[in-house]
């Protein structure tokens, strides 16, 4: 009889077909379905279509009214007599799948991945996971859209939200597929009655807080094997068969493009955040002056669309520019959703607790200490600051829940992070709980301790860079700092003297150089031997940044400091400084003086790396005494000693060394040979400074063999290196550099201008020459050769124009060829 009934439908439809005089193929195309919906529904195989399927039906084969309702009649007939599943239009209680009232932004890989894998043929229960408001529910319902054709007995969509037991999901899916539970028959059996033989699609939405479900939801699947069930839920079913999908925040722009509207644009979070904002400001747009600081409101709410929708809306009162620094207690600012919306919805809030709720009370209990961590955590670091022995079971819970997320580190150990906003949730119940001073106490001493370990093992060298660790944590040091500073002055002072070598190679030496200045400043009274690791500190990074006059201040105080305290170490690095100011000076005898003082010491301390630094600067002061050969000996000598130790750092300077010698010697392969192993070294490390430098002296090689093209490049990159890290002498540099690529280009308005930038510049940072490095300086006959190439007016005015421009507005001009720059 069904397929009777079944052949009675197909058969109007393939007359239809044929009387249009059209192909299977060319239906599909006019009504926008796929030729196998259309095959499926003429064969029987899809007995009854769903009602929009069919009005796309009729309107491409042009049905009049007398037709069409001859097909719903057909259609409603075969679903009765075979006892289908009622569609969703005939009757309020089926599985309708809820209209998108506003539009929904981005996500196309993820709707393509999602539905991909509805249509492998082994997977039946997906799960898609993801925090509060991250879009699970839009999401399903758009893949419900894209795939319905393939579900002939209906998409259902199951709201499970309002239930509070977990007993009443399977008569809630019951109802919203009008399933009758009269009787004593269990609910499950009920479902599987009716659907062992029906291809169907049962979206169930909110499963988290009903999970004692998910051992029905896999009997139901397996006992239907044409059946397919999606859940969205923050945290998976974990049942045999599950497929989970995480869901990611929405894409953010690059924060180092932030500036350009186009890209800007192209982010899924920004194109939400615009189109939100207009809805309540329709003359709202992004615009170069606000363009940036929409894309820090995106990053600060961590691409998370619930968050961005509500902070959009107060676009109706708050400017972008307004908005941003309210957003830093962002919860109490991203409230008052649509009334319209799930309570758990209608504030960012709302969306957390939900989840938090949830967890069992040890999982809270670690989620409060948790939030502390900036930047991530690993175990290790989240059992010290929660003083729990074994973090693992509650840890996967809160992953579960999606209140964290799980990723790698570069050794392969879990790395674990914490969307922001939901961080400042968690410290929010972290001083609900009284728990706050402990929870960052912990934490500050955790890194004191690790950071303080550190200060032996970067003399102590292995293949492994002693500061990889740190450079993961540089978020969480720099808020132990900040800890430290407001209720331990001198524990923040250990911190930042133990960190100065792991910021001026591996971060930013300005930025250290800021950290020791501060909490030195906070701590007057410090036992010497601290006092002496910061003063220390200071002078190494302000030689690094080329200002003189702080370093040798530093330096004599240091070098009291430890001679109180009796530490040779301390003595032989501070005599090793002021060497090199010596030489620089021009007092060569005084500085072998220093220098082999501080060999001494380390060859009483048995400290390779420092003999090793000893022997390069006295090289440097051959080479600068004349003495060619004693140089290339004590330059040979201090690399091979520094290779034997596994001094990387030491390893790269030495390699420029002997680099610059190559380029005196007009021997540019092999200059160019060292230069690049030694920025080979500095990024296996992570020594973004030296790095830079490397690509400087490449740049060099680059215009002596004649390649001005590869030079810019080259350049480019370095510049942007060292403006990052805020080093205006070697920024002068580059700039110097460039000015000869302009003379190559014949451009002398360019020269003209980048002369007058270096001018200011150099007035403005009070920057020194390292006689060391007068290889660099060169920039004087570079002008004197563009200057006679224009004339006087344009040539000053070229220099004028140079002369306002800012430090970045130099590097945007010297990069982009000398392009014009506003003024």
């Amino acid at each position: 009889m069904a397929i009777e009934q079944s052949t009675d439908f197909g058969y109007l439809l393939r007359k239809a077909r044929r009387e249009a005089g059209l192909t299977q193929e060319e239906l599909a195309e006019r009504a926008g379905i796929s030729t196998r919906a259309v095959s499926d529904l003429e064969r029987g195989i899809n007995r009854a279509p769903r009602r929009d399927t069919l009005d796309m039906l009729a309107e491409a084969l042009d049905l009049s009214e007398d037709q069409r309702r001859n097909w719903e009649r057909a259609r409603r007939m075969l679903a009765r007599r075979t006892g289908s599943v009622t569609s969703s239009m005939d009757s309020p209680s089926t599985g309708q799948l809820p209209p998108l009232l506003s539009s929904f932004v981005g996500r196309d890989h993820e709707i393509d991945r999602v539905v991909r894998l509805l249509q492998e043929p082994g997977i039946r229960l997906l799960t898609l996971t993801g925090p509060g408001g991250v879009g699970k529910t839009r999401l399903s319902l758009a893949v419900a859209d894209r795939v319905a054709d393939n579900f002939p007995d209906g998409v259902w969509f199951v709201d499970l939200s309002a239930l509070n037991d977990h007993r009443h999901v399977l008569p809630a899916i019951a109802s919203t597929l009008n399933v009758n539970l009269s009787g004593n028959q269990p609910a499950l059996m009920a479902l599987i009655d009716v659907l062992v033989q029906k291809r169907v699609l049962v979206l169930l939405d909110n499963v988290e807080h009903v999970l004692k479900c998910a051992l029905q939801i896999g009997e139901l699947v397996r006992a239907c094997p044409s059946i397919t069930v999606l859940a969205t839920s923050r945290a998976p079913l974990q049942v045999q068969g599950e497929r989970e999908y995480p869901l990611s925040p929405l894409t953010l722009p690059d924060e180092a493009d932030s500036e350009d509207i186009e890209t800007v644009l192209q982010s899924e979070a920004v194109t939400l955040f615009v189109q939100r904002a207009q809805a309540v400001r329709p003359d709202f747009t992004v615009t170069g002056e606000n363009s940036t600081v929409v894309s820090m409101i995106c990053h600060r709410l961590d691409g998370i669309p619930l968050a961005i929708e509500l902070a959009a809306a107060h676009i109706r009162i708050l400017s972008p520019r307004a908005m941003l620094p309210r957003l830093e207690h962002s919860l109490s600012l991203l409230s008052g959703g649509m009334v319209d919306l799930p309570l758990r919805q209608q504030t960012l809030r709302n969306a957390i607790a939900w989840s938090y709720d949830l967890l069992p009370p040890d999982s809270q209990r670690l989620f409060h200490y948790l939030s502390v961590f900036r930047g991530g955590w690993t175990l290790e670091s989240a059992a010290a600051v929660s003083s729990d022995e074994d973090v693992i079971e509650p840890l996967e819970r809160l992953v579960e829940h999606s209140l964290v997320r799980v990723g790698e580190q570069p050794n392969g150990e879990p790395r674990y992070t914490m969307l922001e906003t939901i961080r400042e949730f968690g410290l929010e119940q972290l001083a609900g709980a009284g728990l706050e001073q402990e929870a960052h106490s912990r934490h500050g001493h955790y890194f004191l301790q690790l950071s303080e370990t550190a200060i032996p093992a970067w003399r102590r060298f292995s293949p492994q860079d002693p500061y990889a660790q740190l450079h993961l944590e540089r978020d969480n040091l720099r808020a132990a700092l900040i800890w430290f500073m407001d209720h331990d002055a001198e524990a923040a002072c250990r911190l930042s003297g133990a960190l100065w070598r792991f910021f001026g190679l591996h971060v930013n030496a300005s930025e250290g150089r800021h950290w020791l200045e501060v909490t030195l400043a906070q701590a007057p009274d410090l036992p010497p031997a601290v006092r002496a690791r910061v003063v220390e500190g200071i002078a190494t990074l302000a030689y690094m940044l080329m200002d003189r006059d702080t370093t040798r201040s530093h330096m004599e105080e240091a070098y009291s400091l430890w001679q109180e305290v009796g530490d040779c170490r301390g003595i032989a690095w501070i005599l090793h400084g002021l060497s090199r100011l010596s030489y620089e000076t021009g007092d060569y005898a005084l500085a072998v003086e220093h220098c082999n003082q501080a060999l001494v010491l380390y060859r009483e301390l048995n400290d390779l790396v420092g003999v090793a630094d000893c022997l390069n600067v006295l090289g440097i002061i051959a080479d600068l005494s004349g003495d060619d050969r004693g140089t290339r000996q004590l330059y040979q000598e201090s690399l091979d000693l520094r290779r034997e130790v596994g001094d990387g750092f030491g390893v790269t300077q030495s390699l420029r060394n002997l680099g610059l010698i190559a380029m005196k010697d007009d021997d540019h392969v092999r200059a160019r040979t060292l230069f690049e192993e030694s920025m080979a070294v500095a990024r296996t490390s992570n020594m973004q400074h030296v790095e830079s430098e490397m690509l400087l002296h490449l740049a060099r090689v680059a215009l002596l063999e004649g390649d001005h093209r590869r030079a810019q490049n080259l350049l480019s990159d370095s510049i942007r290196m060292f403006h990052q890290e805020q080093v205006p002498y070697w920024v002068v540099q580059c700039l110097s550099l460039f000015a000869r690529v302009a003379v190559l280009d014949n451009d002398p308005v360019r020269v003209a201008s980048l002369g007058g930038a270096i001018e200011m510049i150099t007035a403005r940072s009070n920057v020194h020459v390292n006689p060391a490095r007068q290889y660099l300086a060169g920039v004087e006959q570079t002008i004197v050769d563009a200057r006679d190439q224009v004339d006087a007016d344009t040539w000053s005015d070229a220099w004028s124009r140079g002369r306002r421009m800012s430090l970045a507005e130099a590097v945007d001009y010297a990069v982009r060829g000398g392009e014009t720059v506003s003024n």
